[in-house]
């Protein structure tokens, strides 16, 4: 296997940042200039580690899949090849991170993604990063890219940078939204969901569905896991991930790392999956059995883990993708505002490409065919192989 540090505590660049007039209205019109530095992290560097977690937990777009738990995942199980970008001062204190991992993708050659699997990525900058300093640290991850023969570059969301700056850097495509809800309290928060939900969660009481919290190896294993393969197949016609994925989540990110369960006469009918990080909570998975739709678990499941959120004083609960259609109508009647989801490249490489989005004519035709097409014994052994070269 190559050695995925590549050389990481190698420094690729030192420049002298130089005062730039701001294009964006929340930010100083003037900078003084200062020196920056741009290195890699490598993933064995403890110290270094706890340095980019700390940065990450106490951004204000905060996220798991940017901290290096997330990135050993990446790494360990999937084999993918991590470059892990820092931009810090003079002071070593980091202004801003990028995490990009090579996803070998057999159709469109080697991709460079940040970050796989998961609709966040890109740079996480501090709010007085300047311009000067974003390119180059861009121009950086150009030339990492050039050096390794990777053509496409998929930059997600880029939390924090203003619009007018990531046009000026990237080129950037909108796909679709992704849904924030603003916490408070939960007696503030009952009062701003839609009355709609209201009355489905009091169906659901009515229907006497419980929720419990069980997050431990040995539930993914024997009641997760299986309910998981035949939602993924049956719903989605996607292929799942390994086991191992959520026996790993579950190690690194601990009790950050939640599994909201609800029940019918004690049988686990669905489940929703939720990662902690710093005031932010932000759902991945949900599962559950249409046979139970009926008695509307899933806007119970939402209602539990909002209280929760609220309770461990929280200041958001992300509720992920909303494309167009029945997604973007369930998560708007919880008060989620709908924010634009942009994947962005950098001039003179591929961005995603168009014959692999979610909602393109191949997408389609290849979750047809996995739903209808292929054994779901052969789906769930072939079906994390194929995953891992999705990167998506």
């Amino acid at each position: 296997m190559p050695d995925r540090r590549d050389s990481n505590k190698t420094m690729v660049a030192v420049h002298e940042a130089s005062t730039r007039i701001c294009e964006a209205n929340d930010r100083p019109t003037t900078r003084t200039a200062r020196a920056v530095f741009i290195r890699k992290l490598d993933l064995t560097d403890t110290k270094g580690c706890k340095r980019w977690d700390d940065f990450v937990n106490t951004h204000p777009y905060s996220n798991w899949a940017f901290s290096t738990g997330f990135g050993k995942i990446l790494a360990d199980i999937f084999g993918y090849i991590y470059h892990l970008f820092e931009l810090s001062d003079a002071n070593n204190s980091l202004i801003a991170i990028c995490p990009l991992y090579v996803v070998p993708n057999p159709l469109t050659g080697k991709q460079f993604v940040s970050i796989p699997f998961f609709e966040y990525g890109g740079i996480l900058a501090r709010p007085d990063i300047q311009i000067s300093e974003l390119h180059q640290l861009r121009d950086a991850i150009a030339s990492t890219a050039t050096a390794h023969n990777i053509k496409s570059i998929q930059l997600k969301a880029n939390p924090g940078i203003p619009e007018a700056w990531a046009a000026d850097l990237f080129t950037v495509s909108t796909h679709h939204h992704h849904a924030v809800l603003e916490l408070s309290d939960s007696a503030t928060m009952w009062q701003t969901i839609s009355r709609h939900v209201r009355k489905a969660i009091k169906q659901a009481n009515n229907n006497h569905i419980t929720i419990q919290e069980k997050s431990d190896p040995e539930t993914i294993k024997a009641t997760f896991y299986p309910m998981y393969t035949c939602y993924m197949k049956q719903r989605h016609g996607s292929p799942p991930f390994s086991l191992q994925f959520f026996i790993a989540l579950h190690t690194f990110f601990g009790d950050n790392f939640k599994i909201f369960w609800a029940y019918d006469n004690k049988i686990p009918i669905g489940c929703l999956i939720g990662l902690r990080s710093g005031k932010r909570i932000h759902i991945t998975n949900i599962v559950s059995d249409q046979r139970y739709w009926h008695l509307r678990p899933n806007d119970l499941l939402h209602w539990e883990f909002i209280k929760w959120a609220c309770d461990k004083q929280l200041t958001h609960f992300d509720f992920g993708a909303a494309r167009p259609g029945g997604q973007a109508q369930f998560k708007k009647k919880w008060g989620c505002q709908l924010l634009p989801y942009n994947i962005s490249s950098i001039p003179g490489f591929d961005a995603a490409s168009a014959d692999l989005r979610i909602d393109s004519q191949l997408a389609k035709w290849c979750s047809f065919a996995w739903k209808h097409a292929i054994p779901k014994i052969a789906a769930d052994r072939i079906g994390p192989t194929v995953r891992k070269y999705l990167g998506k």
